[in-house]
């Protein structure tokens, strides 16, 4: 049996779980389908502007949004989309544990995915030195060398956290200089055991069964080679489509989906909020997330009461 929701929301992160507060506070029947409730901001290790917490660890601050959500009459599923199929009514939604839902509307909060550094063996040194996340692997490389790949809040923040760690931290910026806010510059600065390389980025893997080296650009210390035990990397995130694709909506020129102040897409019955969306001026914070959601699960809310 195929169970009914006037409102399904696809992921759990600021822009999903912010959604479904607002959703549940206006009494409609709302479920949230998320791979990992929180998002990635799970995955973050300090959070310093996401008001009324002046520092907080980014998986403390999901649990938070998740217990809120939890004071309120939502369904929260734990799950992977496999597949949305436009119907005259609405929405069938299939899940990978061969679960199907229907929906009247549908609210898009997929946030993004990593990319990646495109190089030759790059699948193949994943989880063999190679990481897109500190938070999950960080601990494997305790006492170690270890590089970071990017230079925006987000590298800088994952290099503050693999100092606390490891015995030496290189910081690889793409830019002449990093390109995140000033109190993450002043802190890199502050850690004796992170080494900034900028104007530079790697450009070849090395090593057999591990991650043993990295090549280099242009020469560092009159070294185009560094040697390393592991390669972290955060050069920023891309639009997820698999999903969004067949619903033919429109997007910019990099594939974030259009969106109109209330959250509304091009096609109808479908809302999109968060890191996919082309709106808060591309500011990807978990504030503007929460405010999408927040404007998104409000819109909804007066359509359903405009129909009656």
């Amino acid at each position: 049996m195929v169970k009914e929701f006037p409102l399904i929301i696809i992921g759990g992160g600021p822009a999903g779980l912010t959604a479904g507060i607002y959703a549940g506070r206006s009494q409609l029947k709302t479920l949230i389908i998320a791979e990992q409730p929180g998002g990635t901001i799970g995955y973050a290790h300090r959070v310093q502007n996401f008001p009324g917490f002046p520092e907080i660890g980014g998986l403390e601050l999901a649990n938070r949004m998740v217990e809120h959500l939890q004071k309120w009459p939502v369904e929260l599923l734990i799950a992977r989309v496999g597949q949305i199929i436009k119907k005259d009514d609405g929405f069938l939604v299939t899940t990978d544990q061969n679960q199907e839902y229907r929906a009247e509307v549908l609210l898009l909060a997929l946030g993004t995915e990593k990319r990646k550094l495109g190089l030759p063996n790059e699948d193949r040194f994943l989880g063999r030195g190679l990481s897109y996340c500190a938070l999950c692997d960080g601990q494997f490389f305790k006492n170690k060398t270890v590089a970071v790949g990017g230079g925006g809040d987000a590298a800088v923040t994952m290099a503050l956290y693999l100092a606390e760690m490891t015995n030496k931290v290189f910081l690889i910026s793409l830019q002449p200089e990093l390109n995140c806010s000033p109190s993450w510059h002043q802190a890199v600065k502050n850690q004796k055991k992170i080494e900034l390389i900028c104007d530079n980025q790697v450009t070849e893997l090395i090593g057999s069964e591990n991650l043993s080296g990295i090549r280099l650009k242009n020469p560092y210390q009159q070294q185009t080679e560094l040697p390393i035990d592991g390669l972290f990397v955060e050069i920023g995130s891309a639009p997820s489509t698999t999903l969004t694709e067949p619903l033919n909506l429109a997007t910019d020129s990099e594939g974030f989906i259009k969106i109109k102040a209330n959250g509304r897409t091009s096609q109808s019955g479908i809302w999109a909020a968060g890191d996919l969306t082309s709106g808060s001026n591309k500011l990807r914070q978990a504030i503007t997330a929460a405010a999408e959601g927040a404007m998104a699960a409000d819109d909804i809310y007066r359509y359903f009461k405009q129909k009656g």
